[in-house]
């Protein structure tokens, strides 16, 4: 059936009312999901990833790279990008997280106008929701990280590889280049959405007998990109052993996480993507829109979710959270799932749909767990109490999490917002200095900030804090949540 027939199909469906009413209810679905992602930016404290995206930009940009970046896994893009925002914007909760807002907004625009131009207004309205609801892409949205950056960077490329499997030109292949580049640059996970576009690339290469430019094409990128990973590599395989912060899993329980992780959320994997199959499908229509590269993309998500879950058995590089690069081509391929329905039941059934998935995370916040690395309140209670000196302690004596480095960084950020003087000091408990008690400046008032090996797989040092409270008796804690690091204030003038 054509297009045209199938457009005719669609009007006849539906009244105009009806259509109006449905396109209505999608528009402010859409816009409660913005609205979600305004309230966690501006509700929710900093938490230690985002503190540490802060401090990189509160650094000169040519200390960028050998000062921050030789202890971080991550590629430099998104650091470079808000260390220039920093200084247009400041350094704000607010303003550290507004690119990644802008990143989130931008999906849902660009993925809406794309669909519409291809596919007509039932797929922009369609791609709206589908980009607009996902849990990842909701919260990352709120966060001063680089998921909602790569995510942008991961539609991009994605519709420069649309353009370039049907037209093999010159502008497409160049910007399909240039993309995959900054994609990568952007987190290294990108490295694994890259590879995924350009292996179906090489089977459309394939079947058009233009095997040699998509071969030439991947070169080009691969030597671009070596001079980034001659230089980082080796740092990120020094990561690859020990148990480092995340609990080990096996291959089944991985492959479940890392599945449900690509579509967002449980909810969100069975509402979008098992529902319409359990409904009437129309016979006379294909699952795939036109030029669409449905199969190709459900297959190459399966076989990351499978090499990942292998590798995850060895690497403590996986984290379920860094597959929000991939979010935007489940949103796609639902889309395509929706299309494929009645026409009078595609926009009806998806807006129930995400409904539910936006009530779920009214309901149950995702990624509530980050709050035990939510170390801004306990700075600023510690700060609000004048202390003359702040400690950063991290239990780890086995020294397999971020170290004095890293903790220095989180308080020369508070401090650099805060104009204050007070000297910032960080320790790691390793296994040649288990013990931080001769390590308090004498005669003092020392805020402490502790995190406790609270994680899976940390060593735990459960007395540290019980010795510290008997050396200083006089001391104040602040009340902290089941996750929260502990926060203190000791007198160390009697000892």
């Amino acid at each position: 059936m054509d297009r045209s027939a199938y457009a005719g199909m669609n009007a006849m469906g539906t009244s105009r009312f009806t259509r109006t009413l449905l396109t209505v209810c999608a528009v402010l679905l859409v816009g409660v999901a913005i609205s979600r992602r305004v309230m966690l930016m501006t509700g929710k404290p900093l938490w230690l990833d985002e503190i540490f995206t802060g401090a990189v930009s509160q650094s000169r940009i040519g200390a960028l790279l050998p000062t921050w970046l030789a202890a971080d896994v991550h590629p430099p893009l998104h650091y470079l990008l808000i260390d220039v925002w920093t200084r247009l914007f400041g350094a704000s909760n607010i303003a550290l997280r507004m690119p990644s807002l802008l990143f989130s907004l931008a999906v849902i625009a660009v993925g809406a106008w794309a669909m519409g131009r291809r596919h007509g207004r039932d797929a922009a309205l369609l791609a709206a929701i589908a980009l607009a609801v996902p849990a990842a892409a909701v919260w990352q949205a709120s966060e001063a990280r680089s998921y909602a950056m790569q995510m942008f960077l991961a539609l991009l490329l994605m519709l420069a590889h649309w353009r370039v499997r049907e037209k093999w030109d010159g502008k497409g292949w160049l910007a399909l280049i240039g993309l995959s580049i900054l994609l990568c640059l952007t987190h290294y996970f990108g490295f694994l959405f890259a590879a995924c576009i350009w292996a179906v690339l090489l089977y459309d290469g394939w079947r058009a007998r233009r095997v040699g430019h998509v071969v030439l094409g991947g070169v080009a990128t691969a030597l671009l990109l070596a001079p980034w990973l001659a230089w980082h590599l080796p740092y990120m395989l020094s990561k690859t052993g020990g148990n480092f912060w995340i609990a080990p899993l096996g291959f089944g329980e991985s492959l479940i996480a890392l599945i449900f992780s690509m579509w967002s959320d449980p909810v969100y994997w069975l509402l979008f993507a098992l529902l319409p199959f359990s409904l009437r499908v129309r016979s006379q229509r294909r699952l795939a829109l036109p030029a669409f590269p449905f199969t190709g993309y459900l297959v190459s998500m399966l076989v990351v979710a499978v090499v990942l879950a292998l590798v995850s058995q060895r690497s403590p590089l996986v984290v379920p959270r860094y597959m929000a690069v991939f979010v935007p081509m489940a949103a796609l391929i639902a889309v395509n799932l929706y299309h494929a329905m009645r026409p009078g039941w595609r926009l009806p059934v998806m807006t129930a749909a995400a409904t539910a998935v936006l009530a779920m995370q009214f309901w149950s916040p995702p990624y509530g767990s980050a709050g035990w690395l939510a170390w801004e309140d306990a700075s600023d209670w510690v700060e609000a109490r004048h202390p003359d000196a702040m400690l950063f302690v991290l239990d780890d004596p086995a020294g397999r999490h971020i170290g004095t480095a890293n903790l220095a960084k989180v308080g020369g950020f508070f401090l650099t917002r805060s104009h204050r003087t007070i000297p910032v000091v960080a320790r790691t408990a390793t296994e040649s200095h288990p013990h931080i008690d001769d390590r308090l400046p004498a005669g003092s008032r020392v805020g402490v900030i502790l995190v406790a090996g609270r994680m899976a797989g940390w060593p735990k040092d459960p007395a540290l804090l019980a010795r510290l409270q008997a050396r200083y008796p006089r001391y104040e804690c602040r009340p902290a949540g089941r996750f929260d690091p502990v926060a203190c204030l000791f007198e160390t003038s009697q000892p």
